[in-house]
């Protein structure tokens, strides 16, 4: 690709492109700034033409975990040229991982899409600007790290409140602090467990 191209791919998506992740949203430490996909394509158009470039996509796996659907992707966009009988020539090509999670799994598709599209339409130069404000692998990567620290000092805190319930009523308090949690589906299912044998001794004692 031309230094030139590479400029003009570069030059800072409008302020309206952007929005912000809150961190009560995300469960991460901090909020998240991104752009909408959709002004990175409309870029790519700008100053390439759409006849000009593609994108290609690979299922990377789909599995379903606490009822929500997680599925990755790789998205592999490519530069190029139309040549005879309008075969696209590949000039240079890019690509990285997006990862999607929702409860529908059509939604966890095209969130895979989308976040893999962005963030490989950066390496091209467009919305870069998102990733330059910290928001590459390494930080998310550390921010998951942070989390799951947090998560164990979480379980093992509402684990020995359930261990330390003297009634049935106490007992039965713990479920929303199991419910309103924003641990993973694997800790939930250890809570409920502790719960589920704790709530065996009153049965036993009646």
């Amino acid at each position: 690709m031309m230094p030139e191209t590479y400029q003009k791919l570069s030059v800072k998506l409008p302020k309206e492109a952007f929005y912000k992740f809150t961190k009560e949203k995300t469960g991460y430490n901090s909020d998240i700034i991104s752009h909408n996909y959709q002004y990175a394509v409309n870029r790519m158009n700008e100053v390439l033409g759409s006849e000009h470039w593609k994108v290609d996509e690979e299922n990377i796996s789909t599995n379903l975990t606490g009822g929500l659907y997680e599925v990755v992707k790789k998205i592999i966009v490519s530069i190029g040229k139309l040549g005879p009988e309008n075969q696209f020539i590949i000039i240079e090509s890019k690509w990285n991982y997006g990862g999607g999670m929702s409860k529908s799994l059509a939604d966890a598709h095209k969130s895979a899409v989308t976040n893999g599209l962005k963030k490989t339409l950066a390496l091209f130069g467009v919305g870069k600007e998102s990733y330059e404000q910290s928001i590459d692998d390494d930080y998310l990567e550390k921010i998951k790290v942070e989390n799951k620290v947090n998560n164990v000092s979480e379980v093992k805190e509402i684990k020995k409140k359930i261990l330390n319930c003297k009634t049935q009523e106490e007992l039965e308090k713990t479920k929303s602090l199991i419910e309103k949690s924003r641990l993973e589906a694997k800790d939930k299912t250890e809570l409920v467990n502790t719960y589920n044998l704790k709530l065996k001794t009153y049965a036993v004692k009646l």
